[in-house]
């Protein structure tokens, strides 16, 4: 992680539950935390600048069109998956905590398309994204510890996976709140 930046979306609903992670990483790394003022176009023109993105906002649309599958920043900002794939993205991590981020539509010998594979599109190899909506409150408690582990030196997938087990063998042990996250 040394020598990463990073650039953290919060939506402004999100902010108890999300907001403290956020504080987290800034204190470990440089970067800037966008708050409710900020809106889509401080996305489009800020987010190339960082390594690590960290985005703890809403998700939703349909999974059968990747057209209609957004990132809300706000309640009125919305980001489509068409323009963030069309971006040129340096970050070499991105952690969407947002509900159903890597479930869409499986083409024949093409993936999914989901708001994670945007991502991939617009350059990032990593991105850490849910198949099924997870409690806000969950995905803190899980990213908590994926990031521990992420400060510790452990690669994406391992970090993920470290956290994981850790969270299963622990008090918030219920598979919902942290099987359904995926990373790569």
């Amino acid at each position: 992680m040394r020598g990463t930046t990073a650039g953290i979306w919060t939506h402004p609903k999100l902010e108890h539950y999300l907001g403290p992670l956020a504080g987290e990483l800034l204190s470990r790394l440089p970067g800037q935390h966008f708050l409710a003022a900020d809106n889509r176009d401080t996305y489009l023109n800020h987010a190339a600048a960082y390594d690590l993105l960290h985005l703890s906002v809403h998700a939703g649309g349909d999974p059968l069109q990747l057209h209609e599958n957004y990132l809300h920043l706000t309640d009125r900002q919305r980001l489509n998956g068409l323009t963030v794939a069309r971006q040129r993205l340096g970050a070499r991590l991105v952690v969407l905590a947002a509900c159903s981020t890597a479930r869409g539509f499986a083409g024949a010998s093409e993936g999914t398309y989901s708001l994670r594979r945007s991502f991939h599109q617009a350059g990032v190899p990593d991105v850490v994204a849910s198949v099924y909506d997870i409690p806000a409150a969950a995905t803190a408690t899980l990213l908590e510890a994926f990031y521990r582990h992420l400060f510790d030196g452990a690669s994406p997938a391992a970090a993920l996976t470290r956290a994981q087990r850790e969270i299963s063998q622990g008090r918030r042990a219920w598979p919902g709140g942290w099987a359904g996250v995926i990373v790569g």
